[in-house]
């Protein structure tokens, strides 16, 4: 999502740290952002939020919609885990982090 998401030439970055028994990775990019009221609705099954601005990844442009469930799933699986999957963005044109922490040893 944050390929799909970030401008050409944009910023993605990568962060995995050990947080006493968990492994917390952040993924970070400079794309189009979050609006606040959308933060905790992009992990609902078939949410797709407003219109995105139109933007090109590579030599493709597109809306940058999927169906909504991507981020449903996985939140899913690192529930399942024992792990918690959530985002945070400043807003529009801003960029945003989503943020998976798993427990270390999974039982």
């Amino acid at each position: 999502n944050a390929i799909k998401f970030t401008l050409d030439k944009g910023e993605i970055s990568l962060e995995l740290i050990r947080e006493k028994e968990f492994i917390h990775i952040t993924v970070k990019d400079d794309g189009i952002g979050i609006v606040e009221k959308e933060l905790e609705r992009i992990f609902d099954k078939f949410y797709t939020g407003g219109d995105p601005m139109q933007h090109s990844s590579g030599k493709y442009e597109f809306g940058a919609r999927g169906t909504g469930l991507g981020l449903a799933i996985a939140k899913n699986y690192a529930e399942i885990h024992g792990g918690r999957l959530w985002a945070e963005s400043d807003g529009p044109g801003k960029g945003s982090s989503f943020h998976l922490l798993v427990p270390e040893k999974l039982s």
